[in-house]
């Protein structure tokens, strides 16, 4: 607690301190600058990094979710298209899929496939993405 104190009175003392002379204030500011950059760089970020897609891991989320209306390889449902040969159209990579899973009118204004963003993560999107772009 006493050292908490002190660090206080420390930086308010900085924070407060009035330089009489320019040499003197230029100094200040350079040590104040540096005092609060290395405070942000300890900051703990806002979001971890997004982790790279995973194609087993878009297998698991195409099996549990996309499967019940898409057939791969002669299994799933018929609702919609088989995706066996998907990525067999050079347009259709990773980042295009990931769009379409978001939301499939933004590429095929037809479609009848009902936006997946916000009922999957954004991460499950680019796993299920890598995994559809791999079948060819």
């Amino acid at each position: 607690m006493i050292q908490e104190t002190y660090r206080k009175a420390e930086f308010q003392s900085v924070i407060h301190a009035k330089p009489t002379k320019p040499i003197t204030a230029c100094i200040f500011l350079t040590l104040s600058l540096i005092t609060l950059a290395g405070c942000a760089k300890n900051a703990p970020s806002s979001s971890p990094p997004a982790k790279a897609p995973d194609i087993a891991a878009g297998k698991q989320v195409f099996n549990s979710t996309c499967i019940l209306c898409h057939t791969v390889n002669g299994t799933g449902g018929n609702t919609g298209p088989d995706l066996s040969h998907i990525a067999g159209n050079p347009e259709h990579n990773q980042q295009w899929i990931a769009e379409y899973i978001k939301d499939p009118k933004s590429k095929d204004s037809g479609s009848s496939m009902p936006p997946l963003k916000g009922k999957l993560s954004d991460q499950q999107i680019q796993d299920a993405a890598a995994y559809t772009a791999s079948l060819k």
